[in-house]
């Protein structure tokens, strides 16, 4: 990723961000804030040299209205498109996943070694405003995730999906 030339005034948050990538233990650093800020500008800045696996939420489309767990399953195939991509697998493509921590499970050997940035962006589209995401993740992270020392777990998303990244 080429460095942005416009991206200025960040000093504080981008302090707390190296601190925080210093540390010898695995992390998980929540951005949230108000749309059109820079939150995204900013992570992509700070982590430009490292390895990263970003998973986005993509935006329902109100025009055409999902169920939650039409939602769900739209957001997963989304997730799993980019991880194809990302271990240069085309089969994983072809799953069917149905929960969330069917897609954490399929995460844990990548994560399991090596310094690596896991980017989820835009929380609150990729958990459909529920805690599922959360709560799915969590115990990848207690049995998994924690356990690699260069792993970084960023979460990001507006303002409205405070509740989802709580």
């Amino acid at each position: 990723m080429k460095p942005n030339l416009h991206f200025i005034g960040r000093n504080t948050e981008l302090a707390k961000l190296a601190k925080i990538g210093k540390q010898k233990e695995a992390s998980i650093i929540v951005i949230y804030g108000r749309r059109r800020i820079g939150k995204t500008e900013l992570i992509e800045q700070y982590f430009k040299k490292k390895k990263v696996l970003k998973f986005e939420g993509i935006q329902p489309d109100h025009l055409r209205p999902r169920s939650k767990n039409e939602e769900r399953l739209f957001q997963l195939q989304q997730c799993l498109h980019r991880l194809s991509r990302y271990v240069e697998n085309p089969l994983l493509e072809k799953l069917t996943l149905s929960t969330w921590s069917e897609f954490f499970e399929l995460l844990v050997p990548i994560l399991a070694k090596g310094e690596l940035v896991l980017y989820f962006e835009e929380v609150q589209w990729l958990s459909n405003y529920q805690s599922e995401f959360l709560a799915a993740m969590k115990p990848f992270w207690d049995d998994y995730f924690r356990h690699n020392p260069k792993l970084k777990v960023v979460l990001c998303g507006s303002a409205s999906s405070s509740t989802a990244l709580r």
